[in-house]
């Protein structure tokens, strides 16, 4: 499942940059991440130089993921 974010973020391509998976896709104002293969281990988070990884954003992504899995939607 694809996971967009869109707030504070400039495109800038870091977090992509980091991510050991190639999760993350670059747009000119926003990413999407394929937070279902996402193991969590916060490099994009550390290495985002706008911030855009709030904790808004953080636990939109965990509930997200708790309700695919209680859903069964994978």
């Amino acid at each position: 499942m694809l996971y967009k974010v869109e707030e504070n973020c400039t495109g800038c391509g870091v977090c992509a940059e980091v991510c050991d998976l190639n999760l993350i896709t670059v747009y000119d104002n926003y990413i999407e991440m394929d937070i279902d293969k996402c193991v969590h281990c916060s490099k994009c988070v550390e290495s985002c130089p706008n911030g855009v990884f709030t904790k808004k954003v953080i636990l939109k992504h965990f509930l997200t993921l708790f309700y695919n899995k209680i859903t069964g939607i994978f």
